[in-house]
């Protein structure tokens, strides 16, 4: 009896005594999964940790996130969530070891901003946050419609409140990518900003190429309201030679100079329509406010300002463009089919034969032809055959980018 007791003594302390001495094994790298994590805003991901060596003692992870405004992570679960576009860095950390990892966190379900694989947009949200990236490219995978957006109880709204959609760059911070529309549209968008300048869906856009896109714009919440440089797809461009193609604006604009009905001031236009109202003081045009180089373009607005109003252009150069707008009103001077100022190069222009062209209250007398800023005469509607009709018997559009038909207006070919 006493012996067995002793025998089991003898073996506890022995066995206390290896315990006590086992070596701790400590761990030389800990590696995350997923390696490269491109996490969206509202999703989750979890992350696991791998010990090299795979025995290590101490195998308890402590997960941190640097930025919890752009991603949050759970401490003990690994589990990780897109809060906003951005970067964090994510630790891992034992009592022993730690290890670092960059993820990123975008609005967009696909693409990755480059030329070749650009972020798609499907939802207002996803439009609204190009702004966070001003130098990617992106586009168009739906119709945006931002009615509900921006309504009460839109998370447009919740931001923005009645002043409606803020303009994606600024004089300081300009769009610096891309935007292919892929022929869909954004409608429901309204601005009320009359005190703000580079108003528009763009407020200033630099070394850019915007494609393929329509824009709506909702005249029953007063359409796009801004000060000076406003349009309903851009307020300025910085270089005349950013690419607009294959663009329409539908929709009323209203500032106080430089207002047009796509954009307030510069950009080369190409193959693109506005309708609707524009009005503002000086420099007001159909298309654009100012220093825009337009080629087979058209615009049916009405437009209405003080001095310097165009059909086309309060003031810029135009080349196979056609100015259909019922009227162009100058309640002070310098007004014409084409472009107000007169100072620009014409090149195989026309205007409605049935515009009115008023100046200071009075009809005014045309300085009609082709290459002035009257344009030459054509029909309120032209035929769809006419707009094919090569100079100087028509304009000389191409079908490949226009849809034309008797008795409408054309409609871009996407």
């Amino acid at each position: 009896m006493k012996t067995t007791i002793k025998f089991t003594l003898l073996m506890a302390i022995f066995s206390i005594a290896v315990i006590s001495c086992k070596k701790t094994i400590y761990a030389d790298e800990i590696i995350i999964t997923p390696d490269n994590v491109l996490l969206q805003v509202g999703k989750t991901i979890t992350l696991t940790a791998e010990f090299v060596p795979s025995n290590t003692t101490d195998q308890n992870i402590f997960w941190l996130s640097s930025n919890e405004n752009i991603a949050t992570i759970d401490a003990k679960t690994g589990v990780l969530t897109g809060i906003s576009g951005g970067t964090a860095i994510i630790t891992a950390s034992t009592g022993s070891a730690f290890v670092n990892k960059t993820i990123t966190v975008t609005w967009f379900s696909s693409g990755d901003g480059s030329a070749g694989n650009p972020y798609i947009i499907n939802t207002p949200a996803e439009l609204d946050a190009v702004r966070a990236n001003l130098s990617a490219h992106y586009k168009l995978g739906a119709n945006i419609d931002l009615s509900d957006y921006l309504a009460s109880g839109g998370a447009g709204f919740a931001k923005w409140g009645e002043n409606g959609w803020a303009p994606i760059g600024n004089n300081n911070d300009q769009f610096k990518g891309s935007l292919d529309g892929a022929g869909f549209k954004i409608s429901g968008i309204w601005i009320n900003r009359p005190s703000q300048s580079l108003i528009g869906l763009f407020g200033c856009i630099y070394n850019t190429t915007i494609k393929n896109l329509g824009v709506e714009i909702a005249n029953d919440k007063g359409g796009i309201k801004g000060n000076d440089f406003v349009g309903g797809l851009a307020g300025s461009s910085l270089r005349t030679e950013v690419g607009i193609t294959k663009c329409y604006v539908i929709g009323d604009v209203s500032g106080k100079n430089n207002v047009g009905g796509m954009i307030g001031s510069g950009g080369k236009i190409t193959n693109c329509y506005t309708t609707g109202n524009v009005s503002g003081n000086d420099y007001v045009g159909g298309i654009s406010g100012d220093g825009a180089n337009m080629t087979s373009s058209y615009s049916a607005c009405v437009v209405n300002g003080s001095t310097s109003v165009g059909g086309m252009a309060g003031m810029g150069s135009a080349t196979n463009c056609v100015a259909l707008n019922p009227l162009v009103k100058a309640a002070n001077g310098l007004c014409g089919r084409i472009e107000g100022f007169n100072a620009g190069t014409f090149i195989n222009c026309w205007g409605s034969n049935t515009m009115m062209v008023i100046w200071i209250n009075n009809i005014k007398t045309l300085n009609k032809g082709g290459n002035k800023n009257d344009g030459a005469d054509c029909a309120e509607m032209p035929s769809a055959s006419w707009w094919t009709t090569a100079a100087p018997n028509g304009p000389g559009w191409s079908a490949t980018d226009w849809i034309f038909t008797n008795g409408q207006l054309p409609k871009l070919r996407y």
